[in-house]
């Protein structure tokens, strides 16, 4: 928690920084990867030499344990252009060091924290990770999947609802009900007149009509189906 409180705002304690800077090279790795997080959460110092060596070092090292803190200082990062480093991680041999790149890029998608062009290279290398071993990144990439447009998407996310993992299944199955509804509400919005209202407090016939197509799918799938409308 010291360590963590070393850099205490944006506005330039500049000792702070400094004290935070100096612990990159701390010979204890907790140590060095809470300063890393306390500075790349730093306007200021986020992009420093210091910070984006000592960030190489740790991504690169051999110690999976290492590896982990530092996506997961990474993921704190003030600048979400910085977590495009999170990428090459979800090829990385160890399971841990993948499923903790998957959530943290799954959950800058959601927080709608990664401009644009990386968003779309994030969701597209979650994609590329449908058939991992490990459960969690097949559920970050079915969301991915849910989130792109493409025929590859939509064929992955069918093939997915015959998954082992329910997990991975009811996440197939939220997508592409989610996929449906978008679709269908984008054409109504598209029709001159169609007297619909889409706002979650405004009545809409089409939005009840969708809602109740995902539950039947939901029935038929034997599987939970969570919307996001």
């Amino acid at each position: 928690a010291a360590v963590a409180g070393l850099v205490h705002s944006s506005h330039g304690n500049g000792l702070s920084v400094a004290a935070a800077t100096e612990l990159l090279a701390d010979p204890d790795a907790g140590v060095r990867a809470l300063a890393l997080a306390a500075l790349l959460r730093t306007p200021e110092a986020a992009t420093s030499p210091e910070v984006r060596s000592a960030l190489d070092r740790s991504l690169a090292s051999a110690d999976r344990q290492e590896r982990i803190q530092a996506v997961r200082a990474l993921a704190q990062a003030v600048d979400g252009r910085a977590l495009q480093r999170l990428l090459p991680l979800l090829a990385d041999p160890d399971d841990a060091v993948r499923t903790e790149a998957a959530v943290a890029l799954q959950q800058a998608l959601a927080a709608n924290r990664l401009p644009s062009e990386l968003a779309e290279q994030a969701e597209i290398a979650l994609f590329s990770h449908q058939s991992d071993p490990v459960e969690r990144v097949r559920i970050a990439s079915m969301v991915a999947a849910g989130r792109l447009r493409s025929h590859a998407s939509l064929a992955a996310l069918t093939l997915a609802l015959g998954d082992p993992s329910p997990s991975v299944r009811m996440a197939a199955a939220d997508a592409l009900a989610n996929r449906a509804i978008d679709d269908r509400l984008g054409k109504a919005r598209s029709r001159p007149g169609s007297g619909l209202t889409y706002g979650p407090q405004g009545p809409s016939d089409l939005r009840e009509h969708l809602a109740g197509l995902a539950r039947d799918l939901a029935g038929t799938l034997g599987v939970g189906v969570r919307s996001s409308w």
